[in-house]
């Protein structure tokens, strides 16, 4: 079993969370490569692939929406996975994004790909890293900053994956 986990980064959380989950799809036996959306990607060599994104501003980062909407009809014939993350704090995802699973733009391109499964994990905010503007309009808005992802979290998704991957049934 091939897969390979494409996403993009602004800061580093999402690289983060796909590395995780490599090392938890491979110590299940399942071969991983990690990919960044702008990477040459042999389609065919996979049997499934997953998808991530920060979350900035309500939307996905541009390189991997460019890919989704780019690549749907190859994705359409994969076993598809797609995670965002972004959302600070300690509030439930779902009091923090209204039901926000993916941008409402991309609605179109996910129908036809028919995903196993798409989440939003929580983030981490770290405001060294951000530039003047960033910081300035995170310190306004009171935005929490700190590292808000949840491993168990992420790595009960990842069995999910592994168990449809293996049993090729999807929980």
């Amino acid at each position: 079993m091939n897969i390979a986990i494409v996403y993009e980064t602004k800061y580093g959380s999402t690289k983060e969370i796909a590395e995780r989950i490599k090392v938890d799809l491979e110590s299940n036996a399942i071969v991983v490569d990690l990919k960044k959306p702008t990477e040459t990607i042999c389609w065919e060599q996979y049997d499934a692939f997953i998808l991530g994104s920060g979350i900035y501003a309500g939307k996905w980062l541009p390189k991997i929406e460019k890919l989704i909407k780019s690549r749907t009809e190859e994705l359409s014939e994969k076993k598809v996975w797609f995670f965002s993350n972004g959302p600070t704090g300690d509030n439930p995802i779902e009091e923090t994004i209204k039901e926000w699973k993916f941008p409402a733009y991309m609605a179109s391109f996910l129908s036809a790909i028919k995903p196993q499964d798409v989440v939003v994990f929580k983030g981490k905010m770290e405001l060294e890293k951000m530039n003047f503007l960033e910081r300035f309009i995170i310190t306004k808005m009171k935005a929490p900053v700190g590292d808000f992802r949840n491993w168990e979290e992420i790595e009960s998704w990842t069995q999910k994956i592994t168990s449809t991957l293996q049993t090729g049934k999807n929980d």
